[in-house]
This record gives structure tokens, C-alpha cells and sequence, in this order.
């Protein structure tokens, strides 16, 4: 999805760490203090299968432009959970529609046997499915970046969690310090149109997106950058709420730390969500940029990025070539 799933959650999701009812926990001995799964990579989208209450198979989607954990309202009732306080609420999510929510229900969610999350928000996600064509069960979101380091290792599709305490990188990749990271995953990026060169901004980290870039409005009508947009009729995108319109153009580099890529596919959001009114970002990166590197390795509780070219020979070169992206909006 553009943009990820859920931006803001409204304030009837309440956050609780207390573990769920009738949950027997494993000794503290026996629980792992790493894991490595493989990912399934469908349409631009990464979906990994967890235990919810015991329930091995649940599928999540991993998206770190969401700021909460989140368990498909349906997949709760099949859990023989019992949502309490449902209500629609509106602007959660890019879309801006109506979306039913629930307040957060204490699980076990657990990733091998390794504990990922606890709280959960309740949100009906069957349009998320429907448009993403896939099961939807849950979605991991950027809680997940701040309790591990999370790696993506795109050669082999493994995801890979490791302990935040005592990491340090020890690779050739290149290390891009966080912008922010208190609700996002935000890094600093410069770009180059064919008529301007040396635009320096900052963008979220969104692995629940499908772009390679997208640009907000806001950012977009400040740089006079309207004209470099193709305007496309019927062109619209989705988000939690609902679709969303976008016209497509072409940004010919993109400098991230000592990386550079050029000839990417680039959106723009034409509306202005409420979600997006106190964002700092500038637009967003996806899992088409993302997806480009052999590793992208997030170590948000040291404030920092790791990104590693696919071809080891050149992970020394200051600027790597990757291919040029495109992507099918639905």
C-alpha cells in the first residue's frame, strides 16, 4: 500500500502491555533471543506467518510506516476474541474513509517462539485484503523496529530479528542515520530533477508501500516540483480508508547516504490527509527502492539504517546501479 497501512491510531486504541488472559508464557530460559524466518514477497508486499494465542499460520503484513501492531478485527473473532467498543472512525489511514476499530485486546504473538508483540489494535482490514489481493491477518508495525533490529535480507527473503542490546554493525553497507525515530523510521535523502540538483529532504522508511518514492503535496507545491508529474486521470492508489488519487513521474537521482540511484519511478499524493498534517516527512520510500538492496537492516534503537548492495563487489562503490523501478496501481 501507499504510504503504509495506518499512520495515527484514534485515541480509543489503548495501548497495554500486560500479557493476555489465559496465556501460559514460556519460561524466560527457553526463549530465543534471535530469529530467522523467510518472508513471502507478494506485489511489492512483505507478509511473514506468526502464532497469535497459539495459533500457528496467522499472516502479517510487515509495514513500518504503522505506528501500532495491529489484529484484523475478523481474525479476532476467530481467535474467540471478543471485540468491545467498536466504532468507525475516520482519517486513520491515507484513504480517509470509514474504518471500523476496536479497543486493543491483549495476545500472545510470538514469531518462531520468539515474543514480537502484545498489544494489538483491532481494525477491520478486509478492504486491505481485498486490494491487496492476500490474506490480511495482522500487521507488524514500527513497535516491531523499536524492539529489535530488523533485517531484510531480499537475496535469500529472510527476515532476520535480533537482540537491539550490544548490536553493532560490522558490514561494508552504507550506515544512514535516523531523522526521527520516535514514531517512524525517517531518513534524510537528497534529490535531483533535470531541471533542479541538490534538494535535500527527509522521508519515512515504509515497508507497507509499493513505491519506490512518493512525494507528499505539501513538499511537492513548496519545490515547484508540480510540472515533473504526468497528470494521469483515473490513476489513484490505496490506503486504509479508501483510494486515494496520485500522478506518476520520474526523478532522475536519489542520494541516500553514500548511495545513489537514478531513474526512479516517482508518485504524488494530490490530496493531504489529516494523518499527514503533523508529519515532518517530506513523502515516503517503499519496498520498490527497498527491494532494489541485497540487506536493508533496521537498527532503530541506535538511531541508525544499514543498506547493502546485492552484488558483494560493489558494496565498496559510493554509488551502485539499480535498476529503474516501476509499479501497477491498483
Amino acid at each position: 500500500m501507499i504510504g503504509g497501512a495506518l499512520l495515527v491510531l484514534s485515541s480509543v486504541l489503548m495501548q497495554s502491555g500486560m500479557p493476555s488472559a489465559g496465556q501460559n508464557p514460556m519460561p524466560a530460559s527457553l526463549i530465543p533471543s534471535s530469529v530467522m524466518v523467510p518472508f513471502a514477497s507478494d506485489r511489492q508486499h512483505i507478509f511473514v506467518s506468526l502464532t497469535v494465542n497459539g495459533t500457528p499460520g496467522m499472516q502479517f503484513l510487515l509495514d513500518s510506516g504503522t505506528t501500532s501492531n495491529i489484529l484484523d478485527l475478523h481474525a479476532s473473532q476467530m481467535l474467540g476474541l471478543k471485540p468491545e467498543g467498536i466504532q468507525r472512525e475516520k482519517d486513520i489511514g491515507l484513504g480517509g474513509g470509514m474504518v471500523a476499530v476496536a479497543e486493543d485486546k491483549d495476545v500472545s504473538v510470538d514469531l518462531e517462539q520468539l515474543p514480537v508483540a502484545h498489544a494489538l489494535a483491532l481494525v477491520d482490514l478486509h478492504d486491505l485484503q481485498v486490494a491487496y489481493h492476500h490474506r490480511i491477518d495482522g500487521i507488524l508495525g514500527f513497535p516491531l523496529l523499536q524492539k529489535y533490529v530488523v533485517v531484510l535480507d531480499f537475496q535469500k527473503q529472510m527476515l532476520t530479528l535480533l537482540p537491539a542490546k550490544g548490536y553493532h554493525y560490522q558490514g561494508e553497507g552504507s550506515v544512514v542515520n535516523l531523522a526521527h525515530k520516535k514514531h517512524s523510521a525517517e531518513i534524510s535523502i537528497t534529490l535531483s530533477t533535470d531541471t533542479r540538483t541538490h534538494m535535500p529532504t527527509v522521508v519515512d522508511v515504509d515497508t507497507g508501500s509499493d513505491v519506490s518514492l512518493m512525494l507528499f503535496q505539501s513538499y511537492a507545491q513548496k519545490q515547484n516540483l508540480q510540472e515533473m508529474f504526468v497528470s494521469s486521470h483515473g490513476l489513484w492508489a490505496y490506503g486504509l480508508g479508501g483510494y486515494f488519487p496520485v500522478k506518476i513521474g520520474r526523478m532522475p537521482a536519489i542520494v541516500m547516504g553514500r548511495m545513489q540511484t537514478g531513474d526512479q519511478t516517482v508518485f504524488l499524493l494530490q490530496t493531504t490527509p489529516n494523518v499527514l498534517k503533523k508529519k515532518t516527512a517530506s513523502g515516503v520510500v517503499g519496498l520498490a527502492y527497498l527491494s532494489n538492496f541485497g540487506k536493508v537492516i533496521f537498527d532503530v534503537p541506535s538511531g541508525q539504517m544499514i543498506f547493502e548492495v546485492k552484488n558483494q563487489d560493489s558494496a565498496r562503490a559510493t554509488k551502485p546501479a539499480l535498476k529503474r523501478q516501476s509499479m501497477l496501481l491498483r
